[in-house]
């Protein structure tokens, strides 16, 4: 299956070839992105167990008292799930990006006022 000169100038040729990229674009974007997402749920719960395999050797050797808070503690940790550890991840993000605006506004006022001081 040969595409002729003919299909190649047919308009509805033309759009169904750049649709069918698109969709396999967009498709393989979506695939890439749950992956991505699926390897950091995997991460968390590997690390997850990890921690809880190894808390009762650790807990052995503090009080009863010390045991209590340290589940108090833990128990914020781990029933809270995987959203309180993004929402930990984007706060530093979101503060470099108002300090990015809050420098910006300074360097904006700083041209505006050189520009004013040229052209005077």
């Amino acid at each position: 299956m040969s595409c002729t000169e003919k299909q190649i100038n047919d308009p509805y040729f033309i759009f169904c070839f750049f649709s069918l990229i698109v969709s396999i674009s967009a498709l393989l974007t979506y695939l890439i992105r749950e992956r991505k997402r699926l390897t950091t749920l995997h991460d968390h719960y590997k690390r997850t167990h990890l921690e809880l395999e190894a808390l009762p050797d650790y807990m052995f050797e503090l009080s009863e008292k010390q045991r209590q808070e340290l589940v108090i503690d833990l128990a914020k940790n781990y029933f809270s799930g995987l959203s309180n550890d993004n929402k930990s991840n984007q706060s530093p993000e979101s503060d470099n990006a108002s300090e990015a605006v809050t420098y910006l506004k300074i360097l904006s006022d700083n041209i505006k006022s050189l520009n004013d001081k040229l052209t005077k």
